[in-house]
């Protein structure tokens, strides 16, 4: 196969070229030559075309192993730190549990049964969480319900939008987790 490169523009102080092999529809893994008037100016093997390439090489990593490796900045052994800051802020915690939550109902069926517990300890790894923010809440005189925005800094402010957020991550993780989480549901 060949094609010509075709200059893409300037990003990130790099001048960046394109080559497109539209001829190409199988996947498999190629070797590749670029050459400007019969020289070899770069040559390498292992180029992949696969479809959802981006998607399948990088799930497991921007999902359950950032978070199993943040869990411990935060010091409580749940949740996971935020932002390179101090804090683990509630909403960020219950977004993240939703997001995982949206993994096991669109993509469920690819994903192998390691990485499915993976995601189903972090979801509770976040909701573990969540319910120390409820705890301090309630231990600050706060009503039942009400969820302290994080535990290191924070803990006097009751948003409703954090509460709203945690109330979607709850009930999702009580429809979605199995049975195997059947305490961890109920509390």
């Amino acid at each position: 196969h060949k094609t010509e490169c075709m200059y893409w523009g300037e990003i990130w102080k790099n001048h960046w070229w394109i080559a497109e092999f539209p001829s190409i529809y199988e996947e498999g893994e190629w070797g590749i030559e670029i050459r400007s008037k019969g020289e070899i100016l770069f040559k390498d093997e292992g180029l992949k075309i696969k479809n959802n390439i981006l998607w399948d090489s990088t799930i497991e990593w921007s999902s359950v192993d950032m978070l199993e490796r943040r869990r411990h900045f935060t010091g409580f052994g749940v949740g996971w730190q935020d932002a390179g800051a101090k804090w683990a802020e509630s909403p960020a915690q219950s977004a993240m549990i939703i997001a995982l939550e949206e993994l096991l109902e669109r993509k469920k069926d690819t994903f192998d049964e390691v990485f499915l517990k993976r995601i189903y300890e972090q979801i509770v790894c976040g909701c573990d969480y969540l319910i120390l923010t409820q705890e301090k809440a309630w231990e600050m005189g706060f009503p039942r319900g009400a969820i302290s925005h994080d535990i290191l800094g924070h803990e006097k402010d009751i948003l409703p939008n954090d509460i709203s957020k945690a109330v979607i991550a709850y009930i999702k993780a009580v429809n979605l987790l199995p049975d195997d989480y059947a305490d961890k549901k109920r509390k």
